[in-house]
């Protein structure tokens, strides 16, 4: 009988543990939404992992999920999630992964700005002013209007430099410091990031702002079971985070203010 019981012990206190469920999100480098350790010769999160993966610890692990991170290239990442082969991408906005499952709250916003470098005296006032300056964009990336239209001209292509590898934000902030580029346009919250981390305050600076925000999301895929169960789940988190503080708390260690 006393065996008996110990063995009902032990099954209850398994059920727990096979009950868990891993989450596989498929990640890239984007501080500060997302950070790679720079220290480590093996893929991994950085000790400051990110404030969109901290929102993340805070909405799943509290709710016994196990969360486990892939990284891939960005588009890789979102064709993995479209495929089933990971749970989330992070992140993503609605335009680039469509078929994806979305959160109703976003978990990140955008700024398109310009960069350049401390003592010039160049803004953006319209595409003509892109004309005869030494433009920096990173291959791949999908830039607001009216610098999408710019770039897809052939006629303007000989005034872009288009970095690809690693960090190519920045290397093309080194750039921009040494005179070798002009300007460059980032996502406000990387390039702020980085600009803080570089030491480069009073080397390279914002110029100016686009006027259109970007909602960015963590999705997940269309075709696992319980993705639209997890997309809820983070929904409510974002609510619950906003409402007691820990959302704002979470986003002033990366330098970041609420966006709402």
């Amino acid at each position: 009988m006393k065996f008996l019981f110990i063995c009902m012990l032990l099954h209850l206190c398994l059920i727990p543990a096979l009950m868990a469920q891993t989450l596989t999100f498929s990640v890239d480098d984007y501080c500060p939404y997302y950070c790679k350790d720079p220290h480590s010769d093996v893929p991994k999160l950085a000790v400051k992992p990110g404030f969109v993966i901290e929102i993340l610890q805070q909405a799943f692990e509290s709710k016994g999920y196990e969360l486990e991170y892939v990284f891939r290239p960005w588009a890789r990442g979102i064709r993995e999630v479209t495929e089933g082969k990971v749970n989330g991408l992070i992140i993503a906005a609605k335009g680039d992964a469509p078929r994806h499952v979305f959160p109703k709250n976003e978990q990140g916003r955008s700024l398109g700005c310009y960069y350049v470098a401390a003592n010039s005296h160049w803004a953006f006032d319209g595409v003509a002013s892109l004309q005869g300056v030494r433009l920096g964009v990173v291959k791949g990336y999908e830039y607001s209007e009216p610098l999408n239209g710019f770039l897809k001209k052939d006629s303007n292509k000989k005034e872009v430099v288009t970095l690809t590898g690693d960090r190519p934000m920045e290397r093309i902030l080194n750039m921009i410091e040494l005179g070798r580029l002009d300007v460059t346009m980032a996502d406000s919250n990387i390039a702020d990031y980085l600009i803080h981390q570089m030491g480069k305050k009073t080397r390279v600076k914002k110029s100016s702002c686009g006027a259109d925000y970007l909602n960015f999301y963590v999705t997940f895929s269309p075709i696992l079971k319980g993705s639209r169960q997890h997309a809820e789940i983070l929904s409510r988190a974002m609510d619950e985070l906003r409402a007691n503080g820990k959302l704002q708390k979470i986003l002033a260690r990366y330098g970041v203010s609420d966006w709402q």
